[in-house]
């Protein structure tokens, strides 16, 4: 009989103590980082030529060889290769079933050809064609200087000689804005166009401007805002721009509806990428900054350089608990261009392919890249709130 209790009792200590180190586990586990930004990274495995992002309503485009571009669809997984108009094209761009891209380079400096194609609304992804003339375009050394042509809605724009040009699919029209002096990086959220210029000729700085295309009769509007004469991105009605106010290099970003601007010279490190379409989706910018900014090996080489790049998000206009940047130790490698619409972030990889992620994962309460204990905290903290009268 003692021989069986002294068995029974050997059992339970065991389970007892089975079931202590199963919640050790546990607990460690939820103080822990449980998911990162970086390890839900999917790699496409599709190479990338020119250095040039796009991505709009979950499709990525870009060069997948000198002659062909290649559509990727984040939602099947599946992707659709066609070849370039000319055998000398660069950097599409894609909006909805859009694709543009700059063509019939002849040398660096004679004028090209703009040219669109429509994406069959099929599934699985079908090849775009034919493909069509927009309008014609300035040199090839003036759009890898200056910005190639981009897209979004209704409006097609690209630098030109004196000012900037926008070509409407509605009525297939072009129209030329001249500028104070010379327009460099238009982007556009479809109907608003903004850009990179010097006031006067003497100007030390380019300044963040606009121009309403549906209003041409107010002109251009010139924020003042300092920026470098590189990349610069419109989404909604905010403007991110790389700030010409401070060095090191940092993002800052204007609010065209309330005329505010973040504080100048206090923005994240980094730098837009000039090959990424769009860098901004309403209340998120996305960037590159070296590991040395950050003072973290992103890409696990046990060096921090300042040459190797890592993603970076800035949360701007977010409530108290929401983190203003990614978590340096969540952030992505990067090869190349980032680029971002609404929850997809797609880049090019340190390995040449088209990556993306889409932020936030869940459980990322406070959307700083990796769910841990910050995150139980918040939920916890507002356990048991209702929409009617929270305090969260």
């Amino acid at each position: 009989m003692d021989v069986i209790k002294n068995v029974a009792l050997a059992r339970n200590k065991w389970r007892i103590f089975a079931l202590c180190s199963l919640l050790l586990v546990l607990t460690l586990g939820l103080h822990g980082p449980v998911l990162t930004v970086k390890g839900l990274v999917v790699n496409t495995g599709l190479s990338v030529v020119n250095a040039s992002v796009s991505v709009d309503a979950g499709r990525i485009a870009f060069m997948n060889s000198l002659t062909t571009v290649t559509v990727y669809d984040v939602a099947s997984g599946s992707s659709t290769s066609f070849s370039t108009p000319t055998s000398a094209s660069y950097q599409p761009v894609i909006f909805g079933d859009k694709v543009i891209i700059a063509g019939n380079f002849t040398d660096l400096l004679s004028p090209s050809t703009i040219y669109y194609c429509i994406l069959p609304h099929a599934t699985p992804l079908q090849s775009c064609g034919p493909w069509e003339v927009a309008a014609k375009g300035w040199g090839l050394s003036y759009f890898a200087a200056w910005g190639f042509p981009l897209v979004r809605g209704d409006l097609i724009v690209w630098v030109s000689s004196g000012g900037f040009s926008f070509w409407r699919f509605s009525s297939e029209t072009t129209t030329f804005v001249a500028t104070p002096t010379q327009a460099v990086w238009p982007s556009t959220n479809g109907q608003i166009i903004d850009f990179l210029a010097k006031p006067t000729a003497t100007s030390p700085s380019y300044t963040v401007m606009y121009y309403y295309t549906s209003n041409p009769g107010q002109g251009i509007v010139n924020t003042n805002l300092p920026a470098r004469s590189y990349a610069d991105a419109i989404s909604q009605n905010t403007i991110a721009f790389n700030d010409n106010s401070t060095s090191p290099n940092r993002i800052r970003y204007y609010d065209i509806l309330s005329n505010t601007a973040s504080t100048a010279g206090a923005g994240p490190l980094g730098n837009l990428t000039a090959y990424g379409f769009s860098g901004i989706w309403t209340d998120r910018i996305v960037f590159s900054a070296s590991e040395a900014s950050l003072n973290f090996d992103c890409n696990g080489d046990s060096t921090i350089s300042s040459a190797s790049q890592c993603l970076q998000y800035w949360n701007i206009r977010g409530p108290s608990y929401v983190a203003t940047l990614l978590t340096p130790s969540a952030a992505p490698p990067l090869g190349g261009a980032v680029a971002i619409y609404d929850k997809t972030l797609a880049f090019q990889g340190q390995d040449g392919h088209i990556q993306y992620v889409t932020v936030p994962m869940k459980g990322d309460v406070n959307l700083d890249g990796k769910v841990d204990s910050t995150d139980k905290s918040i939920v916890t903290s507002c356990n048991g709130q209702v929409l009617k009268g929270t305090i969260c």
